[in-house]
């Protein structure tokens, strides 16, 4: 297959991305999950502001098995509730953020499905929000893992932590500690962090969303 070399202008910087010219479709994929190399992508589907993205499966970065969570209420798409919090007792510098980032450790153009919140190792990690706990246990990348279901579609992920403190099925309160913050899986920022998500059901799966908005 041929090379097809593209020039892109990323954070101030000017790298060259060697990017593979056929791409092999799946045969479930929609127009709204084939996106253009022109396009920026989205989390299921295509942004319509034009800017550079890559051909990869960005539906969910990170998926987790259907197998492994708890059932759940049938869908309930995403709607005007909202959500608001912060998951450690105090506000930190933000390490990496949402979106397209240049990896910190391997130097590789990739999506970050959401934010990495400085903190030490052991610092508790709470509840933005009340919620089921539908997810908590290990998960590849995302190490120790605590997922959590809210009103109105929403859904918030706590990932590498150290120690998960609560069981699936609970029900949380808003501050409740669910776990400690930890250095499990594959962490995408060189300090200690939590690596936090906010997530809403739409009709082609959980989407990611950018959580400083959430983060009050």
């Amino acid at each position: 297959m041929n090379l097809l070399h593209r020039s892109l202008f990323f954070l101030g910087i000017i790298s060259t991305i060697a990017m593979i010219s056929t791409v092999l479709k799946p045969q479930s994929a929609t127009a709204k999950q084939i996106c253009d190399p022109n396009i920026s992508l989205e989390i299921n589907g295509c942004q319509q502001n034009s800017s550079f993205g890559l051909p990869v499966d960005t539906k969910n970065p990170n998926p987790i098995k259907l197998t492994q969570m708890m059932p759940v209420s049938p869908r309930q798409t995403a709607s005007t509730t909202t959500i608001s919090g912060y998951p450690l007792d105090n506000f930190t510098t933000i390490a990496l953020p949402y979106g397209w980032q240049i990896h910190p450790i391997t130097r590789k153009v990739f999506f970050h499905s959401g934010i990495d919140l400085v903190a030490e190792v052991g610092t508790p990690v709470k509840a933005i929000a009340p919620g089921i706990v539908v997810f908590a246990k290990d998960q590849e990348s995302y190490g120790k893992l605590v997922i959590i279901n809210h009103a109105g579609g929403l859904q918030t992920r706590y990932a590498q932590l150290e120690t998960i403190q609560v069981n699936l099925g609970q029900t949380v309160q808003k501050d409740e500690v669910l776990g400690t913050v930890g250095a499990t899986g594959q962490p995408t920022s060189r300090e200690t962090h939590l690596h936090f998500e906010i997530r809403a059901d739409e009709p082609l799966g959980w989407t990611a969303k950018d959580p400083k908005g959430y983060l009050k």
